[in-house]
């Protein structure tokens, strides 16, 4: 049984069409935000918790909600698309449209009867989601629309399976990314703690008072600029939605999401060997030393797109790009704000075989890790390389008008595969009775070639990864023989 969380009156009014009970100022996305071609990412977190305690937690639940769009009440509004009117951002549109932009809007009472900021369903089947699954449709809080339709910034539903409950986040890709989200969550979970927690003591600055004024004027340059060159690099144009998904009769080519955890002992002894490589080989090639994610990205970029090369009906070995993604915000070079809530995340493009380190013979490597091919260790330790002075020259401000963004990049059917990390936010928070989240579902978005690193369950503990990749691809990945060895039998 599904019902709608009372968050607003459920008597309509007359006035329900045209007052919004939670007004803000509308805003106009960046050119950035409004660059992504997948509009909808839905993430989960699970907690356990006894029946009796139920009702108590959806309470407190249901409070912290209230209270968190009170704080921040463009979290309550809607994208809409406006066409026809001039734009100071030069250059095409994403949506192909010159001229057209989209905006932030607050929502009629009615709209948020019709799609609330909170829904609660009771499901009878309490094994009806495993980790690795992609989230089934019931328990999303809104159908996914198309760009153009007016859409939701974020809206939560939680699904009760027994002792476990789901919450559900599903959020508008041109609203915010996984590190705006994070935010969210932080302060919803502050919330859920506390219900009598004040403002000031928010884990994050109010976005609307700062962060959006400063993202705006961050738009006009950085972000601005970014965008603008992603665009010009599409050449044809944003993908739609629903180009991104593959024919239903194609059954190999539709997407298979895994999950799979990395030993991290294995992880840190082949850093090690890496970074062993590169001092004797190329010292000058890395800025700094290589950590584990560096490899953990080369490992799943090698032995994905490897995967996906040979599930292609015409394969090149070796050919193809990898890219990783990198926060915005994290960049000294340039102006964007910590507290930014908008779309922040952009991929750094790398060959899937750089040039980063030079040719070597089998000899030369074999001593350093025997439990792996020499050949794979090179490609990992050179990709890795590659990887970290792509990201070290976009620090330094030398490299920004060579990366893409994100969601706009992988149009060529030579893109092997994309990495977004989640490893550095600590989603396994406190939410008060509610407890401790005891599991993270990746943002999904159903998209061919992508990887998810989750977040770090257990300090000093492997590296959980999810993988979507045609059905065909899953196969070739589950059976490559270094993967089954960094797996070490979990997952996959």
């Amino acid at each position: 049984m599904a019902y709608a969380n009372p968050l607003l009156s459920s008597e309509p009014t007359e006035s329900c069409e045209t007052i919004s009970p939670y007004p803000f100022k509308p805003y106009n996305l960046t050119s950035l935000d409004t660059a992504s071609s997948s509009p909808h990412h839905f993430t989960s977190l699970s907690f356990f918790l006894p029946p009796n305690k139920l009702p108590h937690a959806l309470n407190r639940l249901e409070g912290a909600i209230l209270r968190l769009i009170s704080h921040y009440p463009f979290l309550t509004g809607s994208v809409n698309a406006r066409s026809g009117e001039p734009t100071s951002s030069p250059g095409p549109r994403p949506n192909g449209q010159s001229g057209d932009i989209f905006e932030i809007q607050p929502v009629t009472a009615s709209l948020m009867q019709h799609i609330p900021m909170l829904q609660t369903q009771h499901h009878t089947v309490p094994s009806a989601l495993s980790p690795s699954d992609h989230l089934p449709r019931t328990f999303l809080p809104f159908h996914i629309s198309s760009p153009t339709e007016q859409s939701p910034a974020l809206r939560c539903k939680a699904n009760v399976l027994g002792t476990r409950l789901v919450l559900v986040f599903g959020w508008d890709t041109r609203v915010m990314d996984p590190g705006g989200v994070y935010a969210v969550v932080r302060a919803l979970a502050e919330f859920c703690r506390d219900p009598g927690a004040l403002r000031e003591e928010m884990p994050v600055s109010d976005p609307w008072a700062q962060a959006r004024e400063q993202g705006e004027i961050a738009s006009e340059d950085a972000l601005g600029g970014l965008a603008r060159c992603t665009l010009r690099h599409w050449n044809g144009g944003m993908r739609s939605w629903q180009s991104m998904m593959p024919s239903a009769s194609d059954v190999t080519a539709q997407p298979e999401t895994r999950t799979a955890q990395l030993n991290g002992d294995k992880v840190a002894m082949l850093t090690d060997a890496c970074n062993l490589l590169v001092a004797r080989v190329a010292p000058d090639a890395c800025p700094r030393r290589l950590d584990q994610e560096d490899v953990v990205s080369a490992v799943v970029g090698i032995c994905g797109s490897r995967a996906r090369d040979h599930s292609a009906a015409a394969a090149h070995t070796d050919r193809g790009t990898v890219a990783v993604s990198a926060d915005l915000r994290q960049l000294s070079s340039l102006s964007t704000p910590a507290t930014y809530m908008g779309n922040a995340t952009v991929s750094i493009p790398v060959p899937v075989q750089p040039n980063s380190l030079p040719a070597l013979d089998d000899a030369q490597m074999q001593s350093l890790l025997p439990d792996i091919s020499p050949r794979d260790l090179y490609r990992i330790c050179s990709l890795a390389a590659s990887l970290q002075g792509r990201i070290n020259a976009m620090e330094k401000g030398d490299d920004t008008n060579m990366t893409w963004n994100a969601e706009g990049w992988g149009m060529s059917p030579e893109n092997r595969m994309r990495i977004h990390t989640l490893r550095p936010m600590d989603f396994y928070m406190d939410f008060g009775p509610l407890g401790g989240v005891h599991d993270v579902n990746v943002p999904s978005a159903r998209e061919n070639g992508t990887c998810w690193v989750l977040p770090e369950k257990e300090r000093g503990g492997g590296w959980d990864v999810a993988v979507t990749v045609e059905r065909e691809a899953m196969q070739k990945l589950r059976a490559d023989r270094f993967m089954r060895w960094i797996v070490d039998g979990v997952g996959f």
